[in-house]
């Protein structure tokens, strides 16, 4: 049985049912633009704009999910949004507000020709694993496909855990995925570009080209307004058995505990503000997936004074870490992961002090990773307390969602700190 769009998306919501809106967004989409296809010839003059500068939805878009509003010239996507899961295309549910083309006048029409489609946005901060998505949507039997670009700002956890997994940070997406009633829901085409570090110089412009001889969809994005254009993306079929396809704009926030836990069973400091005379002792549980053998940083801040850090270690990988500093430096894997440092020094500059006085540290896999972590004859200052603790796959954080962190109020005494979660 051909069941249509709309029919679809709400068995969707049914399927995933109604959990608390829990995330608050706003991103700002300043304009739509086509050309080609049923609407004009492809020749770099856009056949539709909407630039969502009248303050009332429509008529080319209409709101199918969360809210969507236009205010100040641009059209909103924001809290709250419909709250859904995908199993077997997201790894976590997520909140989204999205809007669709109203109509197949307004629509993609396979062997209409060739067409440029975009959206611009103003340079603006994508949150912690937040996204910005311009989709064709279309349907092909029981299945609802959704097939274009976003753009991303995934932490190290949420973006390990994709098919394949993504760099954390700013990337753009190109990709298709499937919700089939019948035969399940799959990811079937996801690659990515990682943007992080690069500068966004003008309009965020998220485009796709549909070649109307293949039926398929290709993405690029500009970071400088549109000057210039980078993606070399595989193509993107566009699945459709009615010969249309619509244009969707949709913001997704994706749930979970941001960042993520963890327990500080103890954590002992001794010779607090004696230069090169201090020590620390911690214990810990990291939920999530097991820290990992070898690039980990862990930081150690002070609450109850502005934030001001306490410990910064970044262990070495297990690779990087030759020529070692001393011989008996580096990592042993076993039933525990291990690392030990005589030198107090990493490699590759060896620089004295650069190991932060970490003498021993050991993660142990049971269902959570258990962490023990000995530093000496290093130099910290006085604490407040409470102390908070981070720890990170590889030399994060790349954004406030990164990580596990615990707080531990503390006992404090001169010299002296004794701290737990208890």
């Amino acid at each position: 049985m051909t069941r249509s769009i709309p029919a679809m998306f709400v068995a969707l919501l049914l399927v995933c049912g109604e959990s608390p809106a829990a995330e608050i967004y706003d991103y700002a989409v300043d304009r739509f633009e086509a050309d080609g296809n049923v609407h004009g010839m492809l020749d770099g003059t856009p056949d539709i704009v909407e630039g969502f500068d009248d303050g009332t939805m429509g008529p080319l878009f209409s709101t199918i999910a969360g809210t969507a509003l236009e205010a100040d010239g641009a059209l909103h996507l924001v809290s709250p949004g419909t709250p859904i899961a995908i199993p077997g295309v997201t790894p976590t549910r997520f909140e989204t507000s999205a809007v669709v083309s109203s109509n197949w006048l307004n629509a993609l029409q396979v062997g209409g020709g060739d067409m440029d489609f975009r959206i611009v946005m103003s340079a603006q901060a994508i949150g912690a694993n937040d996204g910005v998505n311009l989709l064709v949507q279309s349907s092909d039997g029981d299945g609802l496909y959704y097939a274009g670009v976003s753009i991303v700002n995934f932490n190290g956890d949420l973006a390990a855990r994709h098919q394949p997994p993504i760099t954390p940070g700013l990337a753009i997406l190109s990709h298709q995925e499937v919700i089939d009633f019948s035969s399940g829901n799959e990811q079937l085409i996801l690659e990515h570009d990682s943007i992080e570090g690069t500068p966004i110089t003008g309009d965020i412009v998220l485009e796709l080209h549909y070649d109307d001889a293949t039926a398929s969809l290709t993405a690029t994005y500009s970071l400088d307004g549109g000057a210039t254009f980078a993606g070399s993306f595989a193509p993107l079929p566009v699945e459709t058995s009615s010969g249309t396809a619509s244009f969707y704009i949709a913001s997704v926030a994706h749930e979970g505990e941001c960042p993520s836990g963890a327990g500080i069973e103890s954590l002992k400091l001794r010779g607090l503000g004696k230069p090169g005379q201090s020590t620390l002792s911690l214990r810990a549980r990291v939920g999530g997936e097991r820290l990992p053998f070898g690039q980990q940083r862990i930081v150690v801040t002070d609450d109850g004074a502005s934030g001001a850090t306490v410990l910064d270690l970044q262990l070495p990988d297990t690779l990087a870490a030759t020529p070692k500093c001393d011989p008996r430096d580096g990592w042993k894997a076993g039933k525990a992961y291990r690392y030990k440092n005589y030198s107090n020094a990493l490699p590759p500059g060896c620089v004295a002090g650069s190991g932060n006085g970490v003498h021993k540290y050991s993660n142990h896999w049971n269902g959570h990773t258990r962490v023990k972590l000995r530093a000496s004859m290093v130099s910290l200052p006085q604490v407040v307390g409470p102390l908070r603790v981070a720890f990170y796959r590889g030399t994060g954080p790349v954004n406030e969602c990164d990580g596990n962190v615990g707080i531990a109020n503390c006992v404090v005494k001169p010299g002296a700190a004794k701290c737990s979660f208890d």
